[in-house]
């Protein structure tokens, strides 16, 4: 019999402006979906940050650590933690973050329409109790 969890990825936003443009910012949360404590293979998802911006901006998207740090966010369920992290990369080893402790932010010139896709993973083998396991992160968007 399998132990599986449910984990989802929550996000917030912020917005901060030093230009004209008008941006606006909407997210789809990373959904890991069933975890299988006893599966050798991490759970990966993606989700995405959309941006639109009138007329068009250099922006500048970061992320918060959530929970724990940047080297190793954690999914909480009570006082249970679900470690995960959030990557720019399909590869999954360039973490998103702010620029700090070695993280990369998303970052582009002459946006109007742009989607930029995160890329989530839970890694294998971990002892949870089931339950339902979130982070929250703070997306901010500057332009």
């Amino acid at each position: 019999m399998s132990n599986a969890k449910t984990c989802c990825l929550l996000w917030a936003f912020l917005a901060s402006s030093s230009s004209h443009a008008v941006c606006n910012l909407n997210a789809t949360s990373v959904n890991f979906g069933a975890y299988d404590v006893f599966s050798m293979t991490p759970v990966d998802s993606t989700g995405t940050i959309d941006v639109s911006c009138l007329p068009r901006a250099a922006v500048t998207i970061t992320l918060n650590t959530g929970i724990g740090s940047y080297a190793n966010r954690k999914m909480a369920n009570g006082t249970e933690y679900l470690n995960y992290n959030l990557y720019r990369n399909a590869a999954r080893n360039r973490i998103l973050g702010d620029g700090s402790a070695g993280t990369e932010f998303f970052q582009a010139n002459n946006v109007r329409n742009r989607s930029f896709i995160v890329y989530g993973r839970v890694p294998a083998r971990q002892n949870v109790p089931a339950g339902i396991y979130s982070d929250l992160i703070v997306v901010t968007l500057t332009f």
